[in-house]
């Protein structure tokens, strides 16, 4: 009865919210303040004419040069959350932001408990033998360590149909295989908005599937918990790829200490241990780990414009590869070409943001998304007074295509380029104004493949209606700012094997460039423009929070 009660209050709040935005256009002219918040202004200086030859005349990182970027950023190794390279990656950063002329930095840091894989590996005993050692791909993040004794027991092999609560797994080694998930390629026009796909190679595959493995992730996660609630001795996640390809593999990436022993291992040792499990063999893992605590931590750039308020430009830090996570990079890219521009042409102030615990999703204990969700959080209060226009949240530029194929050599399937580039998402607000700035920016560029997408989810009686967008911009969305954003999500994602070939410099650049595109239309651009529905949707999220501070499950209060 009380979720029918707040039901209700959303129905009746968000109508009366939407009737007054519908209204507004033909009310008499109110202070700015009353419809943006205190102090705001809808409308923010506009540039000057010259502003336009400046922007033209004003330099864009090359493609040579955010190259080299990447290729800095992925020698410096697997950037786990905290980690030396991970740190050394940030004082990189800093010392990029603070040589651009008019950029001010500063850092928000979060203390964490910090795991790191000393070594791990597998081991086989058939019946009366002695144990053999089986290529491993890596301990699983922030698994349980086993000591020097390791976790033995006997061999259990559970498909993918089967629950592993279900069954009796205290004392044993599981062994599980990891199987993607995948969905229609319909799907996808179900919660778009449009598709850019001038080739109609989108068009082309719809009759298709789209299968990646980051969305069988959760799948991940349960089997950790439940394994380790049933007392087994050790969890192995098959992979279904060769070794080599998966070697160092990194997920899930909570940055939540498993119950249980736990390591990844590619399809040939996979398949030795379920012929294994069936004879009755028995297994040992190793893993030595060390935690330390330690501090890291999000910076904060920020560009002043003829306006305080703020278009915020945002991605993380923390990854494992020369793509995840490659969008500060840009980032980077756009806050000097901005920097380059008078300030008489910057109509609003930009904050460059370059959150962290994007491998350590609970920088505080009990709140997911990282420094996103932790940034998204003073954004909606400053919202409402009218510090904030709108949010870009940037991932995974220059994505390059891959494809499971069948192995001719060995058992499972092999990951081979396609010679496309994977298909980008960019979600984008119920802001009418925000879609059409978007298609307009891939098509001046010629991005194509790419999805404009409402949600990364089914829609429910929720506000906003989708929860998710997939990846940083998520935390903003929920949130209900006015936001954009973008994310790939190929095959290479979470294995560090494929190196700087999984990315497709000149997309990468023609992305940056497009992301700079869309924020430089969106300086000038009236606050109410940018919004779309947001405000009636605010309207409606702060009529149930008033009812029940947690939300009810509806929406996530301020």
């Amino acid at each position: 009865m009380r979720r029918y009660l707040l039901v209700l209050a959303l129905a009746g709040a968000l109508a009366i919210a939407l009737a007054g935005a519908l209204a507004a256009p033909f009310a008499t002219s109110a202070p700015a303040s009353a419809a943006n918040g205190a102090g705001s202004s809808d409308l923010p200086p506009q540039p000057p004419p010259r502003c336009r030859a400046a922007a033209e005349r004003a330099s864009f990182a090359s493609v040579k040069r955010l190259r080299a970027w990447n290729r800095k950023m992925y020698d410096l190794g697997e950037r786990l959350t905290g980690s030396p390279a991970h740190k050394r990656y940030l004082r990189w950063l800093t010392g990029k932001l603070q040589a651009t002329p008019g950029v001010s930095v500063r850092s928000v840091s979060y203390p964490i408990d910090r795991w790191s894989e000393r070594d791990s590996e597998l081991g086989l005993r058939e019946s009366g033998g002695d144990l053999r050692p089986l290529p491993d791909a890596d301990a699983v993040p922030y698994s349980r360590p086993t000591g020097r004794h390791g976790a033995r027991g006997p061999l259990v092999y559970l498909s993918p149909e089967e629950t592993i609560a279900d069954h009796d797994v205290a004392g044993r080694i599981v062994v599980r295989r990891l199987v993607p998930g995948s969905v229609p390629n319909a799907v996808f026009g179900a919660i778009s908005w449009t598709t850019y796909d001038p080739d109609g190679s989108l068009a082309a595959d719809l009759d298709g599937t789209y299968e990646r493995d980051y969305l069988s992730y959760d799948e991940r996660i349960t089997d950790l918990e439940q394994a380790a609630a049933g007392g087994a001795a050790g969890l192995v996640f098959e992979l279904g790829f060769p070794t080599e390809q998966v070697r160092g593999h990194y997920e899930p990436y909570e940055g939540r200490r498993w119950g249980v022993p736990a390591i990844l291992v590619g399809a040939d040792a996979g398949q030795a241990l379920e012929g294994a499990a069936a004879r009755g063999a028995s297994a040992r893992i190793d893993i030595s780990a060390r935690v330390e605590r330690v501090n890291t931590r999000t910076l904060i750039a920020r560009l002043h414009g003829r306006s305080p308020q703020r278009v915020i430009v945002e991605s993380h830090t923390d990854g494992i590869n020369a793509l995840q996570e490659n969008g500060g990079l840009g980032v980077l890219a756009i806050a000097r070409h901005f920097a380059a521009l008078p300030r008489a042409c910057r109509s609003r102030t930009l904050d460059f943001v370059l959150t962290t615990g994007h491998l350590y999703q609970e920088l505080v204990p009990g709140v997911r998304n990282g420094g996103a969700e932790q940034h998204a959080q003073l954004l909606d209060r400053q919202y409402d007074r009218g510090g904030v226009a709108a949010v870009v949240a940037i991932e995974h530029l220059g994505a390059r295509e891959y494809t499971a194929a069948p192995r001719a050599d060995g058992p499972g399937r092999v990951l081979q380029r396609t010679g496309r580039g994977e298909p980008y998402a960019v979600f984008v607000s119920d802001s009418p104004t925000l879609v059409d700035e978007v298609l307009a920016g891939l098509r001046a560029r010629g991005l194509e493949r790419t999805l404009i997408l409402r949600g990364a989810d089914a829609p429910g009686p929720t506000i906003p209606a989708h929860q998710s967008f997939g990846g940083e911009g998520t935390p903003y969305n929920r949130h209900i700012l006015p936001t954009v954003g973008a994310i790939a999500g190929p095959w290479s994602l979470y294995n560090p094997g494929f190196g700087m070939q999984s990315v497709d410099k000149r997309r990468m650049h023609e992305q940056a460039r497009f992301f700079a595109d869309l924020v430089g239309a969106m300086l000038p651009t009236a606050r109410s423009e940018l919004a779309g529905s947001i405000p009636a949707m605010r309207a409606a999220r702060d009529a149930i929070c008033a009812t029940d501070p947690t939300g009810g499950g509806l929406t996530l209060c301020k």
